[in-house]
């Protein structure tokens, strides 16, 4: 008799199977995948059919067509997203064309959105996409229900680089729609070498949370079938093939009922692990010359199957903080289906268990008996076919009918709140009852709240890390205060600022600035193109103002790029970063140098580059004041207890003098990377699988270091 090692993992529940049917050995007809199967055959594997159902039905709005900004959409759109829109009022300048690999030459002094939208779409026909033509800002004031209105039906909201005057409003407006539930929202930023992302959900349940394991063998709390099977196996057998193959499970089980006969009863503990594993090993005498593979993994399923359930509650911490939760408590029509799901497994849990002799139909008045529901997956074991197909058989079954029983416990619960008995799909009873140990609640906090109510010991708990990141947080923070009162980012232009921030180089036709362009220091708030408008559309405009090449030119004298022709751009722009421009000290002085100066090495010593390091020195003063002022307010400078300050506020120092010198560059490399990141988030939580972000990543490029905090 030969043996088998089938895969990890292997499922037993089937919505469609009957209780009794058995588990066939031999190998069904495989069918060919359908081409969507094939093509995104790699990430399937990852969220399932149901994740990229999600994922395909899913509607997302990005504000800020940046680098940033497109790797993010890049990264959704190749998976298979369904739809996603920009909302972006810019221009392509020569800033966007250096950092933004979507952009090329050609597409200067057109629509930024409308140009990476139709760029994105190249990468996926199956996604849609949309350029809206305005600016956050207006839409803010003027149409704030076009981020929640059901015609739009935005699953998430990612907003890049933008100040606090949008920031904050949008987070608002998102934590109060859909009744309350929220808009999931997400604020990426990156100047340099560091960034960060910034997560805000108001509720998020997540069922299928990929845990390491989904095993549950039931050794320390078997079920009566499973004891009926274990006994029946003879140990004693002299056939030393036939003992070879006995599933592990099989002789943990008989080792277990032994002790317990010996010890009044009681499963062994913590002080009798050795003793208890003498028991296991002397198993090795009777097999003598045989194979004892199965013996060696009865050993090393100790501490998982045995140990493991003996030292920890029958029910998780995490589960029972949900039976005791109001929402679970209170279900009603309004509802979700995760709590409903939650109520009936609560029911389930303290209705008896079913003995072997009581009948397999469903019932409401059996349940787990203090246990959750069996999730029915076996692991990789040493047995023979036969064998192994028994014992799955044997899961299978009980698998199918707590899973009966879990639905006549839900049909109550629906009933209850006046709801009919299929306003749950199966598939998502289902996914729920496999994982019932492993769900979870993510509950976030408001974009206002962590500002107006920072977690002080969060971050005090956050400088304790061997790799700090979290300085960068209070960088950017301080660096929001810095864009209210100046109008631009801390070592950055009041023109570099608005293409950062999608905050002022607008599709205009306002005479005093030329067609297509908007000065954003003279605070104009001009706009041409209010409603959505498609791709092509939006570009075809932007042509028919008559935009200038250079639309965001700056005030620097000897800026020649403007008269450049368009052919020779990327040599010219190669030229000028060998050779930077001389400008004025008024233009310093005024924050409006160009970035290549800005920029500049800091070891060269020209009348230009001392004017650009006086600028830098005054940005880092005013930015380390408003640091200085956030972590006052935050409650780690404190006169009364100099110690924080004392040990940790160099890290901040060094925090923000990066940011003036990066002076908010939308670096390749950075993009890259935070666009990864970012839409891994997104996937977790539009598909509603793995836990996401609770609730900030900081990346620092410079150590190569990336940490997570709740703040």
């Amino acid at each position: 008799m030969s043996s088998i090692k089938l895969p990890q993992d292997t499922t037993a529940v089937a919505a469609a199977a009957s209780v009794d049917a058995p588990v066939s050995a031999t190998t069904s007809h495989v069918v060919r995948p359908d081409a969507h199967t094939q093509r995104f055959d790699r990430q399937l594997r990852l969220w399932a059919s149901s994740g990229q159902r999600s994922l395909e039905s899913a509607s997302i709005l990005l504000i800020g067509a940046t680098a940033l900004g497109a790797h993010i959409l890049k990264n959704l759109v190749l998976p298979g997203i369904g739809r996603f829109t920009i909302l972006d009022p810019n221009l392509v300048t020569p800033e966007d064309l250096a950092s933004n690999f979507f952009l090329e030459p050609d597409n200067l002094g057109k629509s930024r959105g409308a140009e990476v939208t139709k760029c994105l779409l190249e990468l996926n026909p199956g996604v849609k996409g949309l350029a809206v033509v305005s600016h956050p800002a207006h839409v803010l004031a003027e149409d704030p229900s076009y981020f929640t209105s059901p015609e739009n039906n935005f699953s998430l909201i990612i907003a890049v680089n933008q100040p606090s005057s949008i920031l904050l409003p949008l987070a608002d407006i998102c934590g109060a729609a859909k009744d309350g539930m929220g808009i999931p929202f997400m604020a990426v930023r990156s100047s340099g070498m560091v960034g960060e992302i910034k997560l805000q959900v108001k509720e998020h349940p997540v069922i299928e949370t990929h845990p390491p394991s989904l095993v549950d063998l039931r050794l320390t709390a078997p079920f009566g079938e499973l004891e009926l099977y274990a006994d029946s196996i003879d140990l004693t057998t002299q056939d030393t093939m036939e003992l070879a193959h006995i599933p592990f499970v099989v002789l943990l089980l008989r080792k277990l009922k032994e002790w317990r006969s010996q010890h009044d009863g009681q499963l062994p503990t913590s002080r009798d692990r050795a003793a208890f594993l003498a028991t296991v090993n002397a198993l090795r005498t009777q097999a003598g010359d045989a194979d004892q593979e199965n013996i060696d993994e009865a050993v090393s399923a100790l501490t998982q199957h045995i140990w493991g359930p003996l030292s920890r509650p029958k029910i998780p911490a995490k589960i029972q903080q949900l039976f005791e939760d109001q929402k679970c408590a209170s279900v009603d029509k309004l509802s979700s289906n995760f709590w409903l799901l939650v109520r009936a497994l609560k029911s389930f849990v303290e209705a008896p268990a079913p003995s072997p002799q009581q009948s397999s139909e469903p019932s409401s008045a059996l349940g787990g008996g203090g246990l959750l529901p069996l999730p029915g997956s076996l692991p990789d074991m040493k047995a023979s076919s036969a064998g192994y197909v028994a014992l799955q058989n044997v899961y299978r079954r009980k698998t199918l009918q707590d899973l009966a029983n879990f639905r006549s416990h839900l049909a109550n619960v629906l009933g209850e709140a006046g709801l009919d008995a299929g306003v749950i799909p199966a598939e998502e009873v289902e996914s729920f009852v496999k994982h019932a140990g492993y769900v979870e609640v993510i509950r976030g906090k408001n974009e206002r709240e962590s500002r107006e109510q920072p977690a002080k010991q969060a971050y005090i708990q956050a400088f304790d890390d061997m790799t700090i990141t979290v300085q960068h947080h209070l960088a950017f923070l301080a660096a929001d205060r810095f864009y209210t009162l100046h109008s631009r980012w801390p070592g950055s232009d009041a023109i570099f600022s608005a293409v950062v921030s999608s905050s002022g180089v607008l599709l205009s036709d306002d005479p005093a600035n030329g067609p297509g362009f908007v000065n954003p220091s003279r605070g104009s708030h001009t706009f041409s193109n209010k409603g959505p408008v498609s791709a092509t559309d939006a570009t075809e405009r932007a042509e028919d103002t008559g935009s200038p090449s250079h639309p965001t030119a700056g005030p620097a004298a000897g800026d020649t790029e403007a008269m450049v022709d368009e052919n020779d751009r990327r040599s010219f722009k190669r030229a000028r970063a060998l050779d930077p421009p001389v400008v004025s000290s008024s233009s310093i002085s005024n924050g409006t140098a160009s970035r290549d100066v800005v920029m500049a090495d800091v070891s060269d010593t020209g009348p230009a580059q001392q004017q650009t390091t006086a600028s830098h020195d005054q940005d880092v003063d005013a930015l380390l004041q408003e640091a200085r002022a956030v972590c006052t307010s935050i409650g780690l400078i404190d006169p009364a207890d100099p110690e924080w300050e004392a040990e940790h506020w160099d890290k901040v120092e060094e925090a923000c003098e990066e940011l003036v010198r990066s002076g908010r560059a939308d670096l390749p490399s950075t993009a890259a990377l935070l666009g990864g990141v970012g839409a891994q988030e997104v996937i977790k939580l539009v598909t509603r699988q793995y836990i996401p972000l609770d609730n900030l990543c900081i990346y620092d490029g410079i150590k190569g270091a990336i940490g997570a905090y709740k703040v």
